[in-house]
């Protein structure tokens, strides 16, 4: 902000002695770079906390996982089932379907 604050104090001894003040530059369009670049700023920032963020929500699964079971003795079942048409009695089931089962032992 000093090449900014140089141009704009209406004082002819202040000079921008900044890497790129040899660039003749209104204040408007310095003014504008620095909002510009600013907004890349904040943006960069936000991405930063939604990456830390994330990386925190991946650590907390992985540790409450930890202790889930992955042994081999799962099974899969399906068979053939009749299944209650909605507004029927209970005891009459009579559209055919299949049934689906995930045993854990």
């Amino acid at each position: 902000m000093n090449g900014y604050e140089a141009r704009t104090d209406n004082n002819p001894a202040t000079v921008d002695k900044g890497k790129r003040s040899s660039l003749e530059r209104s204040p408007g369009a310095v003014k504008s770079g620095i909002v510009f670049y600013r907004g890349y700023r904040d943006i960069f920032y936000l991405y930063i906390g939604i990456a830390y963020t994330l990386q925190v929500v991946d650590a907390l699964v992985d540790a409450h996982l930890r202790d889930f079971d992955v042994n081999e003795d799962l099974s899969f079942h399906w068979e053939p089932t009749l299944m209650a048409t909605p507004g029927q009695a209970q005891a009459l089931p009579t559209n055919p379907g299949v049934m689906f089962a995930l045993r854990l032992k």
